[in-house]
């Protein structure tokens, strides 16, 4: 299955979560144990798995009734069950990372619609309710498969095989496998075969378990073995480490997949290759290259010599390097100095240095004092209880502002937890160590770089060591360093000072002596001990909050008691001394912008203005006419003064106000125009990131609600930036002059921005690799439609070396309009969007590209706008109010056939790829609300139904056989009741989108030299409905014909539009009469009649006012809602004479004779 079919099965699946029986019977899981054993439970462990899995099912029905009152797993839960039925194994691993994200996606538009902010969490925390859900969704899967008349014994065979995988491997799924070895190998196009996870001594980490995970796969023709390194969350766990287990996860996760990430993004590639590649991140595992396979090993001695410290202080060059790097580089992107502790909070979050008061603390320093007690010899100048007294009173309050961030020397990103274990060497065949990868960044921290040099050098060397080389050491780190500094441009001196970063080693070294102290008697417990203690809760608990005595007691002849003597020794010499101590790159701008929008002062000084009305009278005022832009410069200025605090105290405007101004500031028009969509929807997720980790759910808004945000502050971040500019001492004259254009622009055509263009060329183009020059707007007769405004877009540009204008027609909503239509607008601009944004679009996604093709493209849509291709290029145009010949009538059915076999093809496969019937108008409520047909209770209705039973008074001669009264009654009674349920879903027959509103304005037509019609587009769908397709087809033969051209060709009409369905339906696979029956058919043309003659009697008055009485009633909202909702027959009396008496007496003639048959 395609990608694009995949994005339509979740979007049907979230937004129609309720339908349909997801979880499987009872009786499915008695079926399940007897299939044979041999044929379906090929190396699988029997009874393990069936105990494991009705343990599962058990759980499973337990928790369904809480899965459907929590609305996120229930619509995750029935989005995976859907897409585990409707694809295979390949398809999944070929897409599953996109399955994943778009539907998170989907279900955020989804919450943020329906208003159910809360329940938003952020991408992270949804991807892991997948990986929890998973195991559930494919039991349901295997159990719903077995209930199925037709079983797949291929797929059923395939699924219970990963199920099985879940139970023998439930770190790990195959789902965690496919984005793995996707992100290993940049591809997606290999099968997955199999996958194994062997699990590792867990005495070799503090806090993890490790595994080994081998993934086969078959590339090329040939099977490859791929082997990966995962640390795992333990299940069983104290609380102190399981607090710590939280924070370490994340704060590992987020130096990986946030900081190296973006050190490469902005271009430190080589420098950021200091640990191995990680390529997956769970709240339970994280999964890196197994180093091993290229030979790399964490020493198993305790003392490095020279070349192992020196390989070591080179990578640690690399992290600290690439730390400076993007420190500096995100200031230059942004124009704001932050440190990394800033863009990266939770990362740099301290775990393990806290006052003395903290459990874990306050033990340490007990055991430490009490250790000293050990080596009595030591404290040769000063009493025991005074050493003692020193470790806590002079050299821990050292300690706890040593490892924070410094005032006075450069901070850096350090690994913070540096010791063999935390390192793996490459060596040569002489044991020489040839490269190094630094590994464990869960204590991370934001610190001056000479605490990880000096830690390393004190846990895992001698004395000896140290005093000999040290020295040597520093320097070379500090070369390696300015190496990798100035490959970038950077000047070390400058960045990072040689004199300074030797001042922070004198000052450092008691943090280093102490950590030593600390930690080394813990690394030294023999580790059979270790992971006994560990393995126990209660005694972990104990240990490290309580008392450790007891445990060193057991095992203190077995530990090198030399080395710790050492560390006391260094330590009672610093008490002694009583040394003292101080205290793609825009992606990567717009995180920080999001994270940091509080900082830097954004709105520009009032004498900026000044300078810019200097500007204006020199080369800057060129094509711009000065005091029409000095008068809309000074409103917009208004406007965003008096506005300022508000944005500052909306967090989301505040935000956004504050990356769009740093986007505009540090990138030039080309650069936004091949980037803009991914600008604008990147800012969004960050966004919605931002406010679902800070449970600020009330604020997110949807994708559109958002991009129209940006489109309104658009103007005052132009202006400010200009503004912002004038007050640099460096002025960028090129930038300055082409923002004035820009902000000239929004002043000649404030309803489209030349952000609105960039995204019309690209999706028209589908490239985004021109330049685009200029653009216009010519707004056009405005007596053109009912509600909207409309204008012609030209858009020049650049491309392939020459130049280009493409042209648009935009549908604009009004600045005035009436109450009444002000309503309508907000219903149909959404209605029509949706028809071309989702409706047209999830045709084309699953297939139905040519028949769907029945308008005019639709390449742009926001709450002000529809932009689409100008047809009129093509030699398009909308007929005269004239009647339709045979030929018209026949090209329209034949376009309007498109359209309900588009509506009919993608009924029936929605209902194929999700498993359940349903029709459009649950899949698309919003797009087909009825806007005009009401009770007659409805000001609109009643208005309509007055106007009509007055108008019949016109022409008395037609009533005939009853009294005018009757007559004018029965318009109500007879008529209006039935047409009201005409125009609604249809319980008797095929129900078919369709556009609601067709007449000579809303085809387009395409003729031959001798006027004969030879193509036609279907336009303006802003009252598209679900009805019968009969009702569309008699609307415009009633409204655009006369009586004879119906009478001689509708039935041949008729037949000519079925035979197009059938076409376009069996093109497909689909047989018509199944789907929409000829007699059926025939039968509805002769049932909704009616409604067809009721809708031509009452639009054709209206149509036939003259254009400019219409536009005057038009533009003046008082009096078009009195003419909509109070009466109409004051205007009818002015211009009655001017208008197709005939024709309007013919539709009452009509109108008569349904009355007399009733």
């Amino acid at each position: 299955m395609q990608t694009s079919a995949l994005e339509v099965l979740i979007d049907i699946s979230t937004a129609n979560c309720d339908g349909g029986r997801v979880k499987c019977s009872e009786n499915a899981l008695k079926l399940l144990w007897k299939l044979p054993r041999d044929e379906y439970f090929q190396k699988i462990e029997y009874t393990y798995f069936k105990d494991t899995v009705e343990k599962q099912w058990r759980e499973f029905c337990e928790g369904y009734e809480d899965y459907q009152k929590d609305k996120v797993k229930k619509i995750t839960f029935y989005v995976f069950t859907n897409l585990f039925l409707a694809t295979n194994q390949k398809e999944r691993f070929q897409a599953w990372e996109t399955i994943v994200n778009y539907a998170y996606d989907s279900m955020v538009q989804e919450l943020a619609q329906s208003k159910c902010h809360a329940l938003i969490m952020t991408k992270l925390e949804y991807k892991s309710l997948v990986r929890d859900l998973v195991p559930f969704v494919k039991l349901n899967v295997v159990l719903k498969s077995l209930e199925l008349p037709c079983k797949n014994m291929i797929t059923l065979k395939s699924m219970l095989q990963e199920l099985n995988e879940h139970i023998v491997s439930p770190a790990l799924s195959r789902e965690d496998c496919y984005e793995i070895i996707a992100a290993k190998l940049g591809t997606d196009d290999v099968d997955l075969i199999n996958y194994e996870v062997d699990y590792l001594d867990s005495s070799l980490g503090f806090m993890g378990e490790y595994a080994k995970l081998k993934i086969l796969v078959y590339r090329l023709q040939k099977e490859e073995t791929h082997k990966f390194f995962i640390k795992l969350v333990p299940q069983v766990i104290d609380e102190l480490r399981g607090g710590w287990l939280k924070i370490s996860v994340r704060k590992e996760a987020e130096l990986y997949l946030r900081f190296i990430a973006m050190a490469r993004k902005l271009g430190f590639e080589k420098v950021s290759k200091f640990a191995p590649e990680c390529y997956l991140q769970s709240k339970s595992f994280l999964a890196f290259d197994d180093a091993a396979v290229d030979n790399y090993q964490s020493p198993s001695f305790i003392d490095f010599d020279y070349k192992h410290l020196s390989t070591v202080f080179k990578e640690m060059a690399k992290l600290h390097s690439t730390s400076l790097l993007v420190e500096h580089k995100l200031a230059a992107l942004s124009g704001v100095k932050k440190t990394l502790d800033e863009h990266f909070p939770e990362m740099l979050t301290e775990m393990f240095i806290h006052d003395s008061s903290d459990a874990f603390t306050a033990c340490n320093l007990r055991t430490m004092q009490k250790h000293a007690e050990r080596f009595p010899e030591i404290a040769k100048d000063m009493p025991m209880d005074e050493f003692q007294s020193r470790i806590k009173t002079r050299i821990y309050s050292k300690i706890y502002s040593g490892f924070r961030k410094s005032k006075k020397y450069v901070n850096v990103i350090c690994n913070g937890d540096v010791w063999w274990k935390n390192m793996m060497f490459k060596w040569d065949d002489n044991k020489n160590p040839i490269a190094c990868y630094l590994i464990d960044f869960q204590m991370c921290r934001y610190v001056p770089p000479a605490l990880d040099l000096l830690v390393l050098t004190h846990v895992c060397t001698n004395i000896e060591t140290r005093q000999k080389y040290l020295p040597k050491l520093l320097d070379e780190y500090y070369n390696h360093v300015k190496t990798n500094l100035e490959q970038y441009g950077f000047n070390t001196e400058e960045v990072f000072p040689y004199d300074d970063f030797i001042s922070s080693v004198e000052e450092l070294k008691p943090c280093a002596v102490y950590i030593a102290t600390q930690n080394r008697r813990v690394i030294f417990i023999p580790s059979e001990r270790l992971e006994k203690m560990k393995s126990s809760p209660e005694e972990a608990l104990h240990f490290f909050t309580v008392d450790r005595e007891y445990l060193y007691d057991e095992v203190w002849d077995q530990m090198p008691l030399h080395r710790i003597r050492e560390d006391f020794q260094e330590l009672y010499w610093l008490c002694l001394k009583e040394s003292t101590m101080q205290t793609s790159a825009l992606e990567v701008l717009i995180d920080i912008s999001t994270a940091n929008s509080n900082g830097g002062r954004i709105k520009c000084s009032e004498n900026a203005l000044t300078l810019f009305w200097e500007l204006l009278h020199d080369e800057y005022s060129q094509e711009i006419e000065y005091a029409s832009m000095k008068r809309a410069i000074e409103k917009h200025w208004k406007e965003f003064c008096d506005n300022y605090q508000e944005y500052q105290k909306d967090a989301v405007k505040n935000i956004t106000f504050h990356v769009f101004t740093n986007v505009f500031l540090v990138t030039n028009q080309k650069e936004r125009l091949q980037a803009w969509n991914s600008i604008v929807n990147y800012a969004y997720d960050s966004l919605v990131q931002k406010q679902a980790q800070s449970k600020l759910h009330a604020l997110i808004m949807t994708k559109p609600e958002y991009k129209s945000l940006v489109r309104d502050l658009i103007p005052f971040v132009k202006l400010n930036v200009i503004l912002k500019s004038l007050e640099l001492p460096c002025k960028n004259t090129v930038a300055l002059k082409s923002m004035l254009q820009e902000l000239n622009e929004h002043t000649v055509s404030p309803a489209l921005s030349r952000e609105d263009c960039y995204e019309i060329i690209a999706a028209k183009l589908g490239t985004d690799d021109v330049d685009l020059v200029s653009f216009k707007v010519d707004y056009l007769d405005s007596s053109m439609g009912f509600m909207g405004e409309y204008a012609k877009l030209n858009i020049l540009v650049n491309r392939l070396k020459k130049e280009e204008t493409h042209k648009f027609f935009i549908k604009l909503v009004p600045q005035i309009i009436d109450e009444l239509r002000g309503g309508w607008l907000k219903i149909s601009v959404k209605k029509e969007a949706e028809l071309y944004l989702r409706f047209i679009a999830m045709a084309r996604k699953l297939g139905f590209e040519k028949v769907s093709k029945f308008a005019p493209e639709c390449y742009l849509q926001s709450q002000s706008f529809l932009a689409f291709e100008d047809a009129s290029v093509d030699n398009y145009q909308s007929p005269p109010l004239e009647d339709l010949d045979y030929k018209h009538l026949s090209i329209a059915f034949k376009e309007m056939a498109k359209l309900h076999s588009t509506s009919l093809l993608l009924e029936h496969k929605l209902a194929a790829l999700s498993g359940v019937k349903k029709t459009l108008d649950e899949y698309f409520p919003e797009m087909l609300t009825e806007m005009f047909i009401h009770d007659s209770s409805d000001a609109f209705t009643a208005c309509n139904l007055r106007s009509m039973q007055k108008e019949a008074e016109r022409f008395p001669e037609i009533v005939k056989d009853m009294s005018m009264e009757e007559f004018q009654n029965r318009i109500k009674t007879h008529v209006y009741s039935k047409i009201y349920s005409g125009f609604r879903k249809s319980k008797k027959y095929v129900n078919v989108i369709c556009n609601g509103d067709v007449w000579w304005k809303n085809i387009m037509f395409k003729w031959d030299d001798n006027k004969n019609p030879i193509a036609c587009y279907l336009i303006d769908f802003q009252m598209c409905r679900y009805v019968p397709p009969a009702l569309e087809l008699l609307v415009l033969t009633q409204v655009c014909t006369n009586i004879e051209t119906r009478q001689k060709y509708l039935p041949k009409l008729l037949d000519e539009y079925y035979n197009h369905v059938k076409t376009n339906l069996e093109e497909y696979g689909v047989n018509v009469e199944e789907v929409f029956p000829y007699k059926d058919f025939i039968s509805s043309v002769d049932d909704l009649k009616p409604c067809a003659v009721y809708i031509a009697t009452q639009n054709r008055s209206v149509i036939f006012i003259p254009p400019e009485r219409l536009e005057k009633m038009k533009s003046s909202p008082e009096e078009a809602m009195h003419f909509y909702t109070v009466e109409k027959e004051y205007l009818y009396d002015e211009v009655w004479n001017q208008m197709p008496l005939h024709r309007i007496r013919e539709d009452f003639q009509e109108l008569y004779w349904l009355c007399l048959k009733d």
